[in-house]
């Protein structure tokens, strides 16, 4: 999730700077317009993008976003009783069988 959040504050960004530029490089109607809110957008998704890398940052540091461990820990000692049955290839294997 930490990925989609940030390419879409990236976007942001750009959108951001170019609305800036683009208000900056032109003459006419719009243009106070444009450089105000290219401004705006590029100090809220810059505030954002801190705080999600560090929200990202913090869950990575804390073991929380490993993909490969958390499908051992939905597992039992066993291994009989799976949290996750519709996405266990040990499960769809055995349904496959019977």
């Amino acid at each position: 999730m930490c990925s989609i959040n940030l390419a879409i504050l990236l976007l942001t960004l750009a959108s951001g700077v170019s609305l800036l530029i683009w208000g900056f490089r032109n003459e006419g109607v719009g243009i106070v317009v444009a450089k105000v809110f290219g401004f705006i957008i590029i100090i809220i998704s810059s505030l954002m993008f801190l705080s999600v890398s560090y929200s990202c940052l913090s869950h990575v540091s804390n073991g929380k976003y490993s993909r490969s461990s958390s499908h051992h820990r939905m597992h039992n000692k066993d291994n009989d009783n799976c949290n996750h049955k519709q996405f266990c290839k040990k499960h769809m294997q055995v349904e496959k069988q019977n």
